[in-house]
This record gives structure tokens, sequence and C-alpha cells, in this order.
């Protein structure tokens, strides 16, 4: 049974230094159990039946698809108004026909309902440092619901229930990060086929073209999609801040230009953009998308709120690491900035601030009588209400 916190049990009996220096980004990794309730802790079709019963689910948290082509969502859903809001719940009935009928039914982001599937999609975003979607699909038997594409993320596949029979083609655009295009792309025979029975894992990394169908009886997986960050990220994120150099807001005569001289020009700017970049912002950049989706650092955070105001110089706070933060300071203050908001201290309370910033676990009064004159437990309060430090229970 797959231990939910533990990536090495994803891929288990392969090993994690295998599988990050031979296959990620590189190639598939089948991974074959002949154990049909390796992922019953995480999910079984009994859970997906009760699911698809709810009265309550509305699209698209449900999305059908039939032989390459998404249903119209009118097909299966039913609208309520709610407070002059218009809101499209899933009807049942019209979902169970159209799946008898062949389709598909996609559910996005089920880890929103599953406890055990949001500590597991936590769990791969917090060891990847990357961005993790959880798709299932419910496939009825003889049926396809994507035609042969590659995707732009790196894809886990768990065969939940029953079993799919899976192609791999090739990979006509290396670590790509447009959506595939079809049209330009001659079909070959495939490189891989095989039958993903239940307690399997299949590994697809971005690129890699494929297509699955079930045979005669109902498949069930589970998908985890990565969302890498690429050079092409970064140096976006680099061209953002040539604004605030000078030599970029220049302008010159197109019309003269010549080719050696604007392939001249175009080098020295990019040398002089390289000198310039605030490289330690651009780090905390990246590191803060992945704190927007880091669930860990939630964790025990709306009992923080119950109880921050309630802290006395007895109490022990504690160093929320995942919380990706960055202090700048002017004439007048010192600015934290978290998330997408920013916070303003005196510049007194520099040292304070960036001591609290560093240490793991403190007291609060032990605190204060190192920093006499200054108010450590409203500072903490402060850091308490966004996210920074949690309080020690």
């Amino acid at each position: 049974m797959i231990n939910a916190h533990n990536f090495h049990s994803v891929i288990a009996p392969a090993m994690e230094e295998d599988f990050h220096t031979n296959y990620f980004e590189k190639k598939a990794l089948l991974i074959q159990r002949n154990d049909p309730e390796y992922f019953s802790s995480l999910l079984t079709m009994s859970d997906m039946a009760d699911y698809l019963e709810r009265k309550d689910t509305v699209y698209p948290h449900i999305r059908m698809v039939k032989d390459g082509i998404q249903l119209p969502n009118e097909l299966y859903t039913k609208n309520t108004i709610i407070r002059d809001q218009v809101i499209e719940v899933i009807d049942n009935e019209k979902l169970f026909s159209l799946f008898e009928d062949g389709a598909s039914v996609v559910c996005q982001q089920l880890q929103i309902t599953f406890p055990v599937l949001y500590e597991f999609t936590r769990l791969l975003s917090n060891y990847f440092k990357l961005n993790v979607g959880l798709n299932t699909y419910l496939t009825p038997a003889v049926a396809q619901a994507f035609d042969p594409h590659y995707d732009t993320h790196d894809v886990f596949i768990l065969q939940v229930y029953g079993s799919k029979m899976w192609r791999l083609y090739d990979m006509p655009v290396p670590s790509p990060i447009k959506k595939f295009d079809k049209k330009t792309w001659a079909m070959p025979e495939p490189t891989l086929e095989v039958e993903l029975k239940q307690g399997d894992t299949l590994y697809i990394p971005r690129g890699l073209v494929h297509d699955a169908t079930t045979a005669s009886n109902t498949s069930l997986h589970i998908t985890m999609g990565l969302s890498v960050e690429t050079w092409v990220d970064i140096f976006n994120s680099i061209n953002l801040q040539s604004a605030s150099i000078e030599s970029f807001r220049k302008t010159f005569n197109w019309s003269q230009v010549t080719e050696e001289e604007l392939k001249n020009t175009i080098h020295k700017l990019a040398l002089e953009l390289v000198e310039n970049v605030d490289y330690n912002k651009l780090l905390a950049d990246i590191k803060q998308k992945h704190e927007r989706v880091n669930y860990e650092v939630h964790s025990g955070r709306f009992n923080d709120l119950l109880n921050h105001k309630n802290l006395d110089n007895n109490s022990v706070v504690f160093l929320r690491k995942q919380a990706i933060t960055r202090l700048t300071e002017d004439v007048h203050s010192i600015n934290l900035a978290i998330r997408d908001k920013d916070v303003k201290f005196r510049l007194s309370e520099k040292s304070l601030i960036n001591e609290m910033l560093i240490t793991d676990q403190f007291s609060i009064g032990e605190m204060q009588t190192k920093y006499t004159g200054l108010s450590v437990l409203k500072a903490v309060k402060t850091l308490i209400k966004h996210g920074v430090l949690g309080i020690k229970s």
C-alpha cells in the first residue's frame, strides 16, 4: 500500500536517485507491481461512486470528454441560482447516461474534496518544489478520452481501478512549453504498448506523445501533473527588470540600423542586463510561485489566528520555513515582502525582525529581554497574522 507521505512509494521499487538521473524529463518509467490494492488508501472506485452521486458538485470540477473532444457542459449540467449567481451543477443522471454511452468523466483538483489526496498533493508539491495538479479520469469499457498528444507538464499515472492500454510514441518537441499541434505531427508506430493494471504507475515526461484506451473493463486513474519552471520563465522574469535600466528605455532609427549594429547593440545590452539583474529578487520570486501553492505553509494557520491575541511573554513561537519572505529597507522603514503583501516595520526594528526570520523557535520573553525598548509581542503578532511565525502548542 502506498505511503501518502513518501514520494519513493509513488515509484517503488524504483529508487529516487535512479528516477532523477535516468528518467525525469528524459523518458517514461513503468512500474508494474501485481498489487491491486496499492493505491486503495488514496482513492477507490467506491469513493468515486459516492462523489459522482453527490448533488452539490459543480462545473468545471467535473468535465466530460469523448473521442478526443470535450463535451459541451450543457449536456450534463443544470443551472441553479444562488444570490443572483447562476451556478452550473452537475446533473447526475445526464452524467451517468453520457458515461454509459462511452464518455469519460474527468474530475479536476479532487484534492479539494478528499483530505488524503490533499495530503498527497502537498507531499509532491513540497518534494519537487513545483506546482502539482491532481485530476482523475474515469473511462468506461471500450472507450478513449483523448487522442494522441503530449503535455507541457510531467505526469504520474496511478492506476486505481481496472486497467488501461497505454501507447507511447515519440518526442517531437523536447521539453515543450507550447501545446501539442497534431497537424504538424506524423503518427509513428508506438515505442511502448502496455496494459497499466490496478496498482501500477506510469511516469510520462512532458513532450512524450501518448494516448490510452480501455478494453473490456472500466478504468479509474489519478494523474499527478508537475508544472515545471523553465529557463524561458527565468528569462521572461529577467526581461521584466530591463525597464529599470536607462539603456533599455532608449530608442534608435529602425530604418537605418544594420544587422551588424543590431547584433552588437543587443549583445551590449544583454551584458548590461546580466550585470544589473537583482538575482535575490529573482530567486525570491521563483520561490514565491511555489509558496503560493505550498499547502504545508497553512498547517495550523487558522488556530494561530484564533489564539494570537492570547500570547504573552511566556509564549513560544516558531518560524514557518515554508513562508518565503524578502526584507528591504529605505531611509524611513524596513519592508517585509510576504507573498502578495508588503509589511512595514520601523528601522529600529531591523535587527529584531532579521533575528526572528532566522530563528527556528524562541520565547517571546527571551526575545524581549534581548531587545528592550521594542515591542517584541506586537512584531510577533504581526508575523503570525501573515503566516511567517506559528504558535508552538
